[in-house]
Order: C-alpha cells, then structure tokens, then sequence
C-alpha cells in the first residue's frame, strides 16, 4: 500500500492513472480536469476537494471519503464506490454509469442535475438516482 499526504495540493490536469494511492489524503486538493482511471484508492480522505470532470472510470474508491466535494461533470464509469461517504457532493453532469455502490454508499444532501446514473438513466432536473 502508498501513503501519501497530497491534501491542499494542485494536481489540476495531472494524470494519476493505474496507480496506487491506498489511505492517502487528498483533502482540499484541485484535482480538476485529471484522469484517475483503473486507480486504487481506497480508504482515501479526499473531503472538500475539487474533483470536477476526473476521470476516475474503473477506479476503485471504496470506503473513502469524499464529503463535500465539488465533482460536476466527474466520470465515475464502473467505479467501485461502496462504502464510500458522497454525501453533500455536487454530482451535477457527472456519470455513474455502471458504478458499483453498496448499503454503506452514503448518498445523502447529493446535488442532482443531469446526472447520469449507475442504471443509465439521467436525474434530469428534478430527480435524484434512487
């Protein structure tokens, strides 16, 4: 496993794929517009971060927290996602297609708006996924 304190750091535009960053910390990070596909990370603190338009497609984020994370048009393609804290997030625009989620998944406070869901369906305005 790969600790790391990446909290409050500009990765803006980096690509961090098919690594491995198992219970890091990615707090307050501007990870905007990166590509994180087929990536490990798991246990991860990544509350408050601005994670809009990654690509974490078929990244494993399970049992992370991703607490009040601004993620609008976030790619999260078959992602593994149980366990993992979304509440007060912005999904706006993001895709869930596929995403893998279980009962400890915490979706609550979530902002819907045209997001694509894990089943394919889209929230439209004035609907959430569930």
């Amino acid at each position: 496993a790969f600790e790391s304190d990446m909290s409050n750091t500009n990765l803006m535009n980096s690509d961090i794929s098919n690594s491995d960053f198992t219970e890091s910390d990615f707090s307050s990070t501007n990870l905007f517009s990166s590509i994180a596909k087929e990536t490990i990370l798991t246990n991860v603190e990544m509350t408050k971060s601005n994670l809009s338009y990654v690509d974490f497609s078929y990244s494993d984020l399970s049992n992370s927290n991703l607490r009040n994370s601004y993620m609008a048009g976030t790619k999260l393609i078959g992602t593994n996602l149980s366990g993992t804290d979304l509440g007060l997030s912005d999904l706006q625009f993001a895709d869930l297609t596929g995403a893998v989620f279980d009962g400890k998944t915490v979706w609550i406070g979530i902002q819907w708006y045209y997001t694509i869901c894990p089943d394919g369906t889209n929230s439209g305005e004035s609907r959430d996924c569930f």
